[in-house]
């Protein structure tokens, strides 16, 4: 069965309450109107969340809401479900780790005013200050949990993350609507994501058996 990836809150016709539309990970769509519900007919919130998918358009009818962030022990900016993001503790005075969070959270569907807000930016570097100081010099994380002294070293890394998997079909803009990631920071992550590579198997030979031991004769002597 499809599984819902995104929901959305748009306006009854009446202007009294609202109904929730969801999108399905097969990219399939539904609705808690009655209409919907009902007679599993598309209806026109289903309709006004299409159509402002399709033209990347943000007005009233719906809007994203923002996930919470959560300081956390995580190596990088993580996702812990639709509602929460979880952030890594900033080390002191390290601008590149500090850039790698503010364009993390970026791609995560958080404005650049809350992220300056946040972390109290300087007015004079702006987001695409933050986003070519990643490009060129990669992604700062933590690496693994060094168990004698208890810390993480810090790597870089030329990859990016996205929020969430791309659907089959799924256009930079209806992604945009759907995770709140920027298409130019979408196709930033598809060009810095390395392909899958099939695992190389040995090639099957047959397993070696011991020569077949010639039967042994066992000589009968007559008296």
């Amino acid at each position: 069965m499809p599984k819902w990836v995104q929901s959305f809150s748009v306006p009854s016709s009446s202007g009294h309450g609202e109904y929730t539309v969801s999108l399905a990970d097969d990219g399939s769509y539904g609705c808690s109107c009655p209409h919907w519900k009902f007679r599993r007919q598309p209806c026109r919130h289903i309709a006004t969340v299409q159509e402002q998918a399709s033209t990347n358009h943000t007005g009233t009818a719906y809007r994203r809401p923002l996930p919470i962030c959560r300081s956390a022990n995580v190596p990088e900016v993580q996702k812990l479900n639709e509602d929460t993001l979880l952030v890594p503790l900033i080390p002191l005075k390290n601008a590149h780790f500090l850039a790698t969070v503010i364009v993390d959270l970026l791609t995560h569907g958080i404005p650049f005013e809350e992220i300056k807000r946040r972390y109290h930016l300087s007015a004079k570097y702006s987001r695409s200050s933050y986003t070519q100081l990643i490009l060129s010099h990669g992604r700062c994380i933590y690496g693994d949990l060094d168990p004698r002294t208890k810390s993480r070293s810090l790597i870089t890394t030329s990859i990016w993350n996205l929020p969430d998997p791309i659907l089959p079909g799924e256009t930079a803009a209806r992604y945009e609507a759907r995770t709140g990631c920027p298409q130019d920071l979408f196709h930033i992550a598809l060009q810095n994501t390395p392909p899958i590579k099939e695992s190389s198997t040995a090639p099957h030979t047959r397993p070696e058996h011991p020569a077949p031991r010639r039967p042994h004769h066992r000589r009968i002597l007559t008296s």
